[in-house]
């Protein structure tokens, strides 16, 4: 088995960061509309299902920008180190 390092540069920390972020809201924006409808009324479901994503990848960018520091230092220090094979082509069979 290799072994090798991955660490990421600020743009693609950011970019992830920002996935996950948006793919959090998306994910919770059905369960926030679902379960504030009968205490807002029924006009909050459009309203949830637009800004829950939005704020997700706001959350992500702000996450992103305030947790890359802390991942840049413990990568130059700990380091994040994987064994296995990593593929950058697809593999046949």
């Amino acid at each position: 088995m290799n072994e090798f390092k991955v660490q990421l540069n600020f743009a693609s920390f950011l970019k992830l960061s920002i996935i996950i972020g948006g793919c959090m809201g998306l994910g919770s924006a059905p369960l926030i509309a679902i379960f504030n409808w009968s205490q807002l009324g029924i006009g909050v479901i459009p309203v949830a299902l637009l800004a829950t994503p939005l704020a997700g990848l706001f959350n992500g960018l702000l996450g992103g920008l305030i947790g890359f520091p802390v991942y840049f230092w413990l990568s130059r220090k700990v380091g994040f180190r994987f064994k296995g094979h990593l593929y950058l082509e697809p593999r046949e069979g």
